[in-house]
């Protein structure tokens, strides 16, 4: 969905994701703007399917579509949309 995977989450923001996750506590953050909402969920796994205790939820609202996808870790996140 458009330019990479996010725009408008910041660095900072993807910091405060990665020691939520160290921590092993949830974190959301939303942010918005130009038409583009993007959520960060940092929650608990809740499977035995995956490999870690904690996943990172990313969501993209633009209009009517949305599109939503979990990474193992923040620097999965990073990684897939080339940051």
């Amino acid at each position: 969905m458009g330019e990479g995977r996010f725009r408008l989450l910041t660095e900072k923001d993807l910091l405060a994701a990665e020691r939520a996750m160290e921590r092993g506590r949830t974190l959301h953050l939303i942010r918005e703007g130009a038409g583009r909402r993007e959520s960060l969920r940092v929650l608990p796994a809740g499977s035995t399917a995956w490999e870690v205790p904690m996943l990172v939820r990313l969501t993209v609202e633009m209009d009517t579509v949305q599109s939503a996808q979990f990474f193992p870790s923040v620097a999965a996140l990073r990684r897939r949309a080339g940051r």
